[in-house]
């Protein structure tokens, strides 16, 4: 595959990075510097500096196809989140490979949806013999759930994190988007306006303003 990075400051068009076709990108490691990856094996991580591969680390538990499927990077805490459909919430070191937590948090995940930079929670759907039991917020080092949102039931549904790890902004069935204060365990802010289900979001870098746009074609700063 090829990777397209752009220098914002300096370079209005992007160098091409070709990637090894068994390569997934996941993030960019803390400083920027580095593009990681994961092989589609779930074998191993890799860190590219440059077109070229840095360093490779061998995970210490291969993942699966399906855990491929539900990874989430929390760039300043240098975590790989994986959830598994046997309701275990696993953490990884990107720069050793290592198994940090591993935690059972539901019966079973169907997706991880957000993660802030720190890793202090990660927000999953879950389901309980077969059926979809919503939004679960769990905390990134005991698993204990921080809060449930039992509406969050559209599997196109979107969710967002502010940089602080404060907030988490959701969209919802009924063309909205809620925002939680999760330290807080309570319901921030509703918006609406959405001709239809909000398809993308994020927070601005102060946490001021939120960004959404729908499958209608419009964008919103709220």
């Amino acid at each position: 595959g090829t990777a397209k990075l752009w220098d914002m400051d300096t370079e209005p068009a992007p160098t091409r990075w070709w990637l090894e076709p068994s390569d997934r990108p996941v993030g960019f490691s803390a400083d920027g510097r580095r593009l990681i990856t994961i092989t589609t094996n779930g074998t191993a991580i890799r860190h590219w500096e440059r077109a070229s591969v840095a360093r490779s680390v061998p995970l210490q538990n291969p993942l699966s196809r399906q855990d491929l499927d539900r990874l989430r990077f929390a760039l300043m805490a240098g975590r790989l989140f994986v959830g598994q459909t046997n309701g275990i919430l696993r953490s990884y070191s990107v720069e050793s490979g290592r198994a940090i937590r591993s935690l059972k948090v539901a019966d079973e995940i169907s997706w991880l949806r957000e993660v802030p930079r720190d890793g202090r929670w990660i927000a999953g759907t879950a389901r309980s013999e077969g059926r979809l039991t919503g939004l679960f917020v769990w905390d990134g080092e005991s698993g204990v759930t921080l809060a449930h949102v039992p509406e969050f039931d559209w599997p196109h549904d979107v969710a967002a994190s502010s940089r602080d790890g404060r907030f988490l902004a959701m969209g919802t069935t009924n063309h909205g988007v809620k925002v939680w204060d999760v330290p807080a365990q309570r319901l921030f802010r509703t918006f609406t306006g959405h001709p239809w289900h909000a398809y993308a979001m994020d927070f601005s870098d102060d946490g001021k303003y939120l960004a959404s746009s729908s499958w209608a074609g419009d964008i919103r700063v709220w």
